[in-house]
């Protein structure tokens, strides 16, 4: 589920357990597992400290499962196919994948990757969960009937509860204004208990059907506005390489299209220790089976093969209702909705409103009354020449709203708001255009897509990955977004939230010598415009550096140290033209290590700073352990942390990303002064049940009240159970 400034998204290390059960010696399960975990603890902890707003990574991980499951042949894999290990392999390493076994030959064995520049063995261990030299279920043909109900089926049930009791689910208390009553910190709909449960068909990876439903805390259950049950579901029928058809998608799916400057749903890589990491990369259409209630497409999607398969079309259309959002503080009475969002309650009809509500929660009655009052429509489609050095394609993307959206008019809290608003989307229809291209020469691999909207803005990301050396790699991202570019949808590489920027990118990985790796970046980057926290033009820059020493399979150390400046609004003195410099910084040093097979535990200290040119500089420090237990032949296994955290305020929080049931996320902002555990256990029987158990609790001992409106708590603990059943069939 989508909230601001929470970041409640999916994955736990065990999720990497489920994964490489498939394969057949636990030795190696064991060392596949560390690697993934590895890898997807960095990707996640660098968006948690980028950005406040929440992500969903529940796509992202659905695609890493059915990999594990079903591993890629090397020695039929393209290109395209390759792009799915987005995050996992470079593209340049990709490429010298497909090119060795153009000169050589086929694969005999998953280690021969080492013989491939740009590979070393801890690349090979990366990748080893999702590939594969021998055939698998999908490379054959297979009888409809088996196709559609021969596969596998998996049942998911999940329940989360906060402990402690908490204002919205108190009695509200009414004041009046005037003539007006209010309700403060209203009763949520519903109970404190969130819910999930999926049903999913997988044959390989050439089917998979299912429906998802979710039940988000506050939220009514079989009764009031959701007598129907869960608050949302979501349902999928997806096929792939029947007939000329590479993708067919009928009900709710992804589409993720060249650089993702137009229009890209899931997950998309952007900055971090991974250099290379920065080029976006994945086939245009995927299943939805994730809860994020906004970021996927309703209806249906085909992606046809040409012209001896080289040349790909994609179509798609989409149609699903959406929320509006809010102005100002957060609504708290149905009379604020229908005064401040224009919402006429009795013909259903809207005025204009501001902005859409992403978060997809439904507990109180604004939230409800504005709950799918927007119909969106989208359809486009792409053509794309693909070989395996080159590609260009053609981009036409068009959305339809069933109201106007105003950033101008609605916006009159402040005139600066209005001003910073000017060149936002206003208005129901939006047109946009795009080219990208990618183009492989020697040891460079050129990338980009440049696009434009209906009323004239455009937008360009351009880059460049190189191998300049096999010990040396080096990236180099430009990107330039004018005020006025309107895309709804695209998610391409960019700082802000919103178009209006440009920058520069640098990114290298060096390998001094076996077992030492460095990697570092720096970001230049300037918003020629206003934005909400800057009323006035503004820049930044952004260093990172990482060094990271792993001698053998059971240790590995690293240290990293950020730091980055950017221009926002001088602290006291909104509303005026004078920024001032605040600079965030964080060290950080890690370890992990095998105590032998059955038990691995993870050291780390982070210190962070935070500085606003006005007031004191603000420090925090961050110190926990964690200690993993997954023996070999027993069917239990366990992780715990133990936490201590002081920061002097919310601005020098630290993220640490935490161990949880299999799809669901954990990464807390630690923000204060206290102390934080969590203990997870999982039961996997013989049978195709795992069972989860999992409680989690922080204690504060600055504050006797956490959190504020109608999730805040009296006292120091915040306690968490999630509790999860998984049968496989």
């Amino acid at each position: 589920m989508l909230r601001k400034n929470k970041i409640n998204i999916a994955l736990c290390p065990l999720i990497v357990a489920f994964l490489l059960f498939s394969f057949s010696v636990e030795a190696q399960k064991k060392d596949k597992e560390a690697e993934l975990v590895s890898h997807i603890e960095e990707v996640l902890e660098y968006v948690a400290e980028e950005t406040d707003a929440d992500v969903d990574f529940g796509a992202y991980l659905e695609a890493l499962t059915d990999l594990a499951d079903n591993p890629i042949n090397l020695n039929k894999t393209s290109y395209s196919e390759l792009s799915q290990l987005q995050g996992i392999i470079s593209p340049v390493q990709m490429n010298n994948l497909l090119a060795w076994r153009e000169q050589v030959g086929k694969f005999f064995n998953i280690y021969e990757l080492q013989a491939v520049p740009g590979f070393d063995l801890n690349d090979v261990r990366r990748i080893l969960p999702f590939v594969d030299v021998k055939g698998k279920v999908a490379d054959f043909k297979v009888p409809l009937g088996k196709l559609l109900f021969g596969g596998s089926h998996t049942l998911f049930t999940r329940y989360t509860r906060v402990l402690e009791s908490q204002a919205g689910y108190e009695e509200g208390t009414q004041i009046t204004v005037g003539d007006s009553t209010y309700t403060i910190l209203p009763k949520y709909a519903g109970s404190q208990d969130k819910i999930f449960s999926r049903y999913r068909y997988k044959y390989g990876s050439k089917i998979s059907y299912g429906i998802t439903a979710e039940k988000d805390a506050g939220e009514a259950f079989f009764r009031g506005n959701n007598k129907q049950g869960f608050d949302f579901y979501s349902a999928h029928f997806y096929m792939r390489d029947v007939g000329p058809f590479k993708h067919i998608a009928l009900g709710d799916y992804e589409i993720r299209l060249g650089q993702g400057l137009l229009i890209w749903t899931g997950l998309g890589f952007r900055k971090s220790s991974d250099v290379m990491a920065v080029m976006r990369q994945s086939q245009p259409i995927r299943p939805y089976t994730s809860v994020n209630e906004v970021a996927f497409n309703r209806g249906v999607a085909v992606t046809l093969g040409a012209w001896k398969n080289q040349l790909d079309i994609t179509l798609f259309g989409s149609r699903k209702n959406i929320d509006i959002g809010s102005l100002g503080d957060p609504i708290s009475s149905i009379d604020d909705v229908t005064e401040v969002d224009d919402i006429d309650l009795d013909d259903g009809e809207i005025g204009a409103f501001a902005s859409l509500n992403i978060s997809g929660l439904h507990r109180t009655e604004g939230e409800i009354a504005r709950k799918g009052v927007l119909t969106e429509t989208n359809a486009g489609g792409s053509v794309k020449f693909n070989k395996r050095t080159f590609s260009l394609g053609l981009n036409v993307i068009y959305t339809d709203y069933s109201s106007n959206i105003d950033s101008i008019d609605v916006l009159d809290i402040r005139s600066q708001d209005r001003v910073s608003n000017i060149f936002r989307f206003n208005g129901n229809k939006l047109l946009n255009a795009s080219t990208d291209y990618r183009w492989l020469y020697k040891n460079f691999h050129f990338f980009g897509e440049t696009g434009v909207s209906d009323n004239g803005g455009w937008g360009t990301v351009n880059g460049v990955l190189m191998s300049l050396h096999p010990t040396i790699n080096a990236s180099i991202v430009y990107r330039n977004y004018s005020r006025d570019f309107w895309v709804q949808k695209g998610f391409a590489f960019r700082e802000s939230s919103f178009f209006n920027e440009q920058g520069l990118f640098f990114g290298t990985e060096f390998k001094p010598k076996k077992n030492w790796r460095i990697n570092a970046y720096y970001d230049i980057y300037r918003f020629p415009w206003l934005r909400n926290d800057s009323d006035a033009p503004s820049r930044g820059v952004d260093r990172l550096i990482q060094l990271t020493y792993r001698p053998s399979r059971n240790l590995e150390l690293y240290v990293r140290y950020r730091n980055e400046t950017k221009q926002e609004n001088f602290p006291g003195n909104e509303g005026n033209d004078f920024l001032s410099h605040q600079t965030t910084t964080s060290l950080r040093f890690h370890a992990k290590y095998k105590i032998n097979k059955a038990i691995d535990m993870k050291t780390r200290f982070q210190m962070s700073g935070f500085d606003d040119g006005y007031n004191e500089l603000e420090r925090g420090f961050m110190i926990y352990q964690d200690v993993n237990f997954k023996p070999l032949s027993f069917p239990v296994s366990f992780s715990t942390r133990f936490a201590l955290f002081d920061t002097d305020s919310y601005n020098s929080r630290i993220y640490a990303y935490e161990n949880d049931v299999l799809y669901s996320f954990s990464i807390p902002g630690y923000s204060g002064r206290g102390s934080r555990f969590y203990v997870m256990l999982r039961y996997k029987t013989r049978i195709g049940l795992d069972f989860w158990l999992r409680f989690a609790q922080t204690y504060f001992d600055d504050r006797t009240v956490i959190g504020g409106g109608n999730e805040e708590i009296q006292g120091r603990t915040k306690s968490e159970i999630k509790a999860q059943v998984r049968f496989r069939f």
